[in-house]
């Protein structure tokens, strides 16, 4: 069987991971490490895998880990990989380490990391062996040590520390140098800098001493997750940041919300924030400090910072989890309000990962979701809008803090405002976000802009609205990512355009100064403008001179693909024909371009090219008599070329007079650099820069000016994948994996416009964080075809066959008006895990074999992380890449007998955009209670989706359920028409003849637990130590996370029982799982949920005895065995003790599915035929 190797953790400073065969072979693979092809080390996997991944909890010894030697630290990047040697099974990865050369001839390495609390730190080899380098203060050296503890957050290896002599604590500058040992008693310099050391660093760490509390300052709660703390503060809060201690690192908390002043007996309120740059990777829970007390696991607040009080009621214990505060319900949409609830409890990276979700689909309801967010579920979307509008209308001292109360939550608003700059799907969009953000200035001041997202979006709609020196001076900040504080000075550009309202033609000099001086500092001539005009893409130069031809050069072949050529057209030939590069064979091949208009009119489109071609010898014309797409017609051109490099040109890009010979003359310089690629900026005619790449950058990276080694690219890589859309990514990421480089544009400097017309800036297909859903699945089926080639297959495309799959919608052949029928779509969360995606492909498989064509369409549902990044379980991919089930998307025009929709919530959030299927029939499958019991959690709004699916789809549905109680309550809520009479059942695979696990040869019993990633539906904790006990006669397997299931506080208070094996959901397939077990034990926080039913008819099928909640006994009859919670350990003990009383179990299990789950039953359903028992 096919040898896995995953890694857990792949970075400049190690590769970990697990490497094991499911054959359950005693042989244990050997693992290498290899660094831009050569073999660094070897090892078997032996480790425990849960020293390499601190997820699991399991001892199996599968586990590898490589330590990278520091000297990979040169600041180029490397093309590291591991891989297993039997059948050279691997992962790779190009790595960019820092540059941490301090002398190249010693081959000395080293990086200073500054002075933290008493001493100056950081690590030094020469040729990976620990040099101890000399320190001095003020020529004065101190004693230097070395240094691997966490104390100083110091984790590289060859550490050194160097303790400050308290006497040099007088508040006066002192120059403090770090020299490394040479060869002949030399010394080289890693760093030198003038530091102050307070005086107030001679007495003990202010954290180890004891502190007064701050009486009238109340912690309301203190929230942490391994991504972010949220203390909220009740009282006479003052402090603009509260120092936090996690054990020895320390952190600064931003006051993000502030007070809101109240009358009467209303109090004041402060919510402070910090945002860990890297996962933090906290303990599970720390202790409050006490006096004398260890630092290493113990937490602490102080107002202001160290030196300051406590604030009072400080919880003893704090728990690492997701959880924020969230306000009042809002009953109007009590579904999306609990949406908006889990993501304000989870945090930020909920929020973040939402925000995506909301940018993708252009969801118009995640408004809703958003505003209710940022407003403790005060508001709505248009609410929200309204209410700003009121309170930019009312005087000045009424403003957003009294208009939403002390429950507004600023990382919610601004992430609201993001998402709508993003969708972008009409002008009053652009009038939303300024209203948002105009509000939060004059409430909060200009520091509340401390994202430079906001402040980039912020500036340019204060820019289109003529506030240009307010946009300005919003931008003059200190902005440490520096790609994006070199794409905010062209929207500082944008604020001296004459173009822009208020300015005039008397700011051109002042537009091409501010551009040229960039292009200046990195070598390049500047820009200039045609008659001296304006700035304007039509008219736009450069100030190079193109150099007379010069045949010594190495020939350089430009592939321009062009279809019904404009003036933008004119603009782009143009710009190459004035290269200072002057060795061109430029090809210019029309992709068949209409002769003739709608009318029969001529067109001027041959003329226009021809007479370029006329023009210039250097201009090879290609006409194309049949339309095939940019790629099909460049891999013709390709074919064609006789350069020895290789670069394109699109229809309407002016090029930089230097583009060529920049990129021609960095491969003439490095032989062993097979292609590179330039930036570029979109721009509209009146060169107004546009941010079109997310999520805030005007300045990015253009794969479509990759210039490449013609002869060496065309034999190991062949050509583009001849699709009408996206196989520039393709091309450019099996470039990366082939030849091992990162293709990484080497200067800052544009060097080519692209033209953006007037009647794309608002397109949804252009909206920042938006793809067409078709890319995403093109992306799927080559990254597939990837992992292939990475395993052995041939990366070369000849352009014959096709490799992989494509949708219909990319292929050059594609008929236009072929609109393919099928007789069942299924839409559902395809990329959950477990019992969900054995359900799918049962119900898929058991269609396909009945006859019927079949399609899936995956939606993301806007709770469930985990499943909406990987979009298509294994099971499902391996439906799919077999050809047993089309992939469309939301866009794919298609028909349809019937639409199954299973899950009800994906449709709580309609996506943006126009769905393409028109189905005949629509049946929703409630897999869930619309509301969980005893909590305020709601699932879906049955209502709300009716109306969304009969607006989508434009058919009224018809609703079924997977259990009697379910369908109950669906039929409190509808009328008895709209539900379908008979259950909707997973059909079984008709296979039962493995007869389970033999008690009498195993000492233990395997008690299994149903996957569910997000884990949310737990019972209570006296159940689940009923259910799954920590007992020695039992061995419990969970597929779980250990991080998740102390978030959720099932291990609240307690570590992980000692006969717990707690396995990443990943780590085997989930069939393998269930043949493991000899008990599947399901309890929950509510009767149903949609991970139970696939989870039980598939473990029946094995020989599973299933140990569930007598709720079930309805649907299962006497397949399962119903235990009332108390009694289930004694029921487990009793059952493994009886050898025969399981056998008999696994037979009535085994013969329900054979005769109650059957395809014909399930086909009859989909055919919408009575059913018995129905």
């Amino acid at each position: 069987m096919t040898m896995i190797l995953k890694t857990t953790k792949f970075g400049a400073n190690r590769v970990s991971g697990w490497c094991s065969q499911p054959s359950g072979t005693d042989q244990q693979p050997i693992v290498e490490l290899r660094v831009d092809g050569d073999m660094l080390a070897q090892t078997v996997a032996d480790l425990s895998l849960n020293e390499v991944d601190p997820d699991t909890t399991s001892k199996q010894r599968v586990g590898f880990a490589f330590d990278l030697p520091a000297t990979l630290r040169d600041g180029m990047p490397h093309h590291v990989e591991v891989r297993e040697t039997s059948q050279f099974t691997r992962e790779s990865k190009v790595v960019e380490p820092p540059n941490s050369v301090v002398s190249d001839e010693e081959n000395l390495f080293g990086e200073y990391h500054g002075f933290d609390r008493g001493m100056v730190i950081g690590w030094a080899c020469k040729s990976n062996q620990t040099v101890t380098p000399e320190v001095r203060v003020d020529g004065t050296r101190v004693a230097v040590e070395p240094l691997s503890d966490a104390v100083n957050s110091l984790r590289a290896r060859h550490g050194f520390g160097a303790v400050i002599s308290p006497k040099f604590y007088d508040g006066e500058e002192h120059l403090v140098e770090v020299l490394l040992p040479g060869q002949a008693g030399e010394y080289h310099l890693l760093s030198q800098e003038t530091l102050r050391f307070s005086p107030d660093l001679k007495n003990v760490q202010w954290w180890r001493r004891a502190t007064n509390q701050y009486e009238d300052i109340i912690v309301d709660s203190l929230h942490l997750t391994n991504a972010e703390a949220v203390l909220t503060l009740v009282g006479e809060v003052r402090h603009k940041r509260v120092a936090l201690r996690l054990g020895y690192r320390r952190f600064v908390m931003d006051l993000v919300s502030p007070p809101a002043s109240g009358e009467g007996k209303t109090r004041a309120l402060g919510q402070y924030a910090v945002q860990f740059h890297k996962e933090a990777k906290l303990p599970s829970s720390l202790e409050l400090y006490n006096a004398g007390g260890s630092l290493k696991r113990s937490f602490d607040v102080r107002l202001g910072d160290e030196t300051g009080r406590r604030p009072s009621y400080l919880p003893q214990t704090l728990a690492v989890k997701s959880q924020a505060v969230v306000g009042g319900r809002n009953e109007l949409l009590p579904t999306l309000n609990y949406w908006a609830q889990e993501i304000r409890r989870e945090g930020r990276p909920r929020l973040a990962w939402f925000s995506s979700l909301a940018r993708e689909t252009q969801s118009l309801e995640a408004r809703d979701v958003l505003a209710l967010v940022a407003s403790g579920g005060s508001h709505d979307y248009d609410s929200l809008m309204e209410t700003l509008e009121l309170s930019r209308l009312r005087s000045s001292d009424w403003g957003i803090r009294e208009a939403l109360g002390k429950r507004v939550w600023l990382p919610g608003l601004f992430t609201l405002a993001q998402v709508i700059y993003s969708q972008r799907l009409n002008q009053q969009d652009f009038n939303d976000v300024y209203a948002i953000y105009e509000s939060v200035e004059h409430a909060y001041g200009r520091d509340a802009f401390n994202n430079g997202v906001d402040r980039s979006y912020y500036a340019d709609l204060l820019t289109q609205r003529g506030f240009t020196d307010k946009a300005c001076d919003l931008l003059a900040y200190e902005e440490s990512n520096q790609d994006r504080a070199y794409s905010q000075r062209f929207l500082e550009f944008n604020a001296f355009n004459p173009h822009t309202p208020g300015n005039s033609e008397a700011q051109n000099d002042q537009w091409f100064a501010g551009v040229n001086q960039l292009y200046d500092r990195e070598g390049f001539s500047g820009l200039a403008s045609q008659d001296g005009r304006a700035p304007d893409f039509f008219s736009l130069q450069g100030e190079s001179v193109a150099s007379s031809a010069d045949s010594s050069l190495p020939l350089v072949t430009v592939i321009m693909p062009i279809y019904e050529p404009n003036a933008a057209t004119d603009v782009a030939i143009g710009s190459l024909l004035e290269q200072t590069w002057s060795n061109l064979e430029i090809i210019i091949i029309d992709d068949a371009s209409p002769e003739v208009d709608e009318s029969g009119d001529p067109t001027p489109y041959r003329q226009q090219l021809q007479g370029w071609a006329a023009k210039d010898e250097r201009i090879r014309l290609v006409l194309c008599e049949e339309n095939r797409g940019a790629y099909s017609v460049r891999n013709e051109a390709f074919g064609m070329a006789q350069g020895e490099f290789v670069t394109i040109a699109d229809k309407d890009d002016w090029h930089h007079p230097q583009r060529i010979q920049f990129q021609a003359r960095d491969l003439m310089a490095n032989s062993g650099k097979h292609g590179n690629i330039v930036n570029w900026v979109r721009v509209d005619e009146q060169l107004q820069f546009q941010i079109r790449w997310g999520p805030d950058r005007i300045v990015h990276p253009s794969f479509a000016c990759i210039m490449f080694r013609r002869r060496e690219v065309l034999e190991k890589l062949g050509v583009w994948d001849p699709v009408r859309k996206s196989a520039d990514n393709e091309y450019r990421k099996r470039f990366e994996m082939v030849f091992g480089q990162k293709l990484k544009p080497a200067v800052n400097a544009p060097l080519a416009f692209s033209l953006l017309g007037e009647g794309n800036l608002t397109s949804s297909d252009f909206g920042l964080g938006y793809r067409h859903p078709d890319r995403e699945v093109y992306q799927w089926a080559y990254s597939h075809w990837h992992d292939q080639i990475q395993k052995g297959r041939s990366p070369q495309l000849s352009g014959e066959a096709r490799e992989f799959y494509s949708p219909p919608a990319f292929r050059p052949d594609r008929n236009k008006d072929d609109v393919p029928h099928f007789d069942v779509v299924y839409i559902s969360e395809l990329g959950l895990l477990g019992g969900p995606a054995l359900a799918a492909k049962r119900e898929i498989e058991t269609a396909v074999a009945a006859g019927l064509k079949v399609a899936i369409m995956p939606l993301q549902n806007g709770l469930h992380m985990a499943a909406a990044k990987r979009r298509l379980a294994p099971e499902i991919e391996e439906l799919w890449l077999s050809g047993s089930a089309e992939w469309i998307t939301w866009n794919s025009a298609a028909t349809a007998d019937l639409v199954v929709l299973s899950w009800p919530g994906l449709m709580e959030l309609r996506p943006g955009s126009d769905v393409g299927l028109q189905p005949s029939a629509v049946t929703i499958v409630a897999n869930q209670l619309p509301a969980s019991l005893g909590s305020r959690g709601r699932n879906f709004s049955v209502q709300r989706v009716t109306r969304n699916v009969e607006k989508t789809f434009g058919v009224f549905p018809t609703w079924a359920a997977q259990s009697p109680v379910v369908q109950e309550a669906l039929r409190e809520l509808l009328s008895t028409d709209d539900v379908r009479n008979a259950l909707w059942l997973t059909p079984s695979t008709g296979h039962t003849d493995y007869v389970g696990r033999k008690p009498e040869n195993r000492d233990r019993a395997v008690i299994g637990r149903v996957l569910d990633e997000d884990e949310s539906h737990w019972p209570e904790p006296a159940v689940i130590r009923d259910a799954y006990p920590e007992d020695p006669a039992f061995e419990v397997s969970i597929l779980s996370r250990v991080r998740t299931l102390e978030s959720r506080g099932i291990l609240r208070g307690r570590s992980v029982p000692t006969n717990w094996t707690i396995l990443p959901p990943d780590f085997q397939s989930y069939d393998d799982y269930l043949r493991s077990l000899d008990f599947l034990v399901h309890y929950g926080n509510e009767p149903w949920d949609p991970h139970t039913d696939g989870s039980v008819v598939r473990a029946l099928e094995l020989g599973v005895v299933c140990v569930l909640h007598p709720v079930f006994k309805p649907v299962y009859g006497d397949a399962a065995v119903y235990v009332a919670p108390g009694e289930i350990r004694d029921t487990l003990h009793s059952m493994w003790g009886l050898p025969e009383k399981m056998r008999e179990q696994r037979k009535r299990g085994q013969a329900y599915v054979k005769g109650s789950r059957t395809a014909r039953h399930y086909v009859r359903l989909l055919r919408g035929q009575s059913t018995s028992g129905g």
